[in-house]
């Protein structure tokens, strides 16, 4: 019943993706957002059944159809604001070297304040302070650094979004230039050099939370003595 079930939904979702494209204008924003939905839904149901079978993939399905249709939707908009493909090469590239200079940002400021935290974690621990004192300073320490991992940790989860985003946008814009327009080829492989410096940030972000996470951990060692 259960395979039936996934099944089911996932041909529904197919369905309600073909009623989709076809009740829009035939226009590429529409089946952008179709071709979202549609992929999102297959793909969710698939790595939903591999971790957790049956249920897995009714899950899977569903959140995969919610991320292919913000996916398409982003693209679609996109695409709306650009009276060419050489302006949309150009805006999109400033978008993402935006949010890769805004990442890289957010991560020095979180580190220059995680080097602060151990400052006052090595000074506490060269300073022999009575056991009160020295707990209260650990919740203070705790309670910044729980705010600034949960602050880069939603920076980053913004920042993964655009990186897909950006990707999904390439995919589109390459298949409308084609095989026979090499100069807008060229301009494409600028865009498409750009998504690595957005990778690298992801992945700087990444170790930054990693890092407050094991200063977390000394502060809780202070604090439990």
């Amino acid at each position: 019943m259960v395979k039936k079930g996934v099944t089911c939904l996932v041909i529904g979702g197919l369905v309600l993706t073909g009623c989709a494209a076809q009740n829009q204008q035939p226009s590429s924003e529409g089946q952008t957002v179709a071709e979202g939905t549609l992929l999102g839904t297959a793909l969710g149901a698939g790595l939903g059944y591999l971790i957790g079978g049956g249920r897995g993939a009714l899950i899977g399905a569903a959140a995969g159809t919610a991320v292919g249709y913000a996916a398409g939707s982003y693209v679609a908009e996109q695409k709306k604001k650009y009276a060419t493909i050489e302006q949309r090469i150009t805006g999109e590239r400033a978008i993402a070297a935006q949010a890769t200079a805004t990442a890289q940002s957010q991560t020095a400021a979180s580190a220059a304040q995680l080097a602060v935290v151990n400052e006052q974690l090595q000074d506490l621990r060269a300073r022999k302070v009575d056991v009160a004192t020295a707990r209260d300073r650990a919740d203070t320490m705790l309670t910044t650094l729980q705010h600034q991992k949960n602050q880069l940790e939603s920076q980053r989860k913004e920042l993964e979004t655009r990186v897909k985003n950006q990707q999904d946008f390439i995919v589109e814009t390459e298949k409308e230039i084609g095989p026979n327009d090499p100069q807008k080829a060229a301009q494409l492989a600028q865009w498409k050099a750009d998504i690595p410096a957005m990778q690298a940030a992801v992945a700087a972000m990444t170790t930054q939370i990693s890092d407050i996470s094991a200063t977390e951990t000394k502060v809780e060692q202070v604090r439990s003595i």
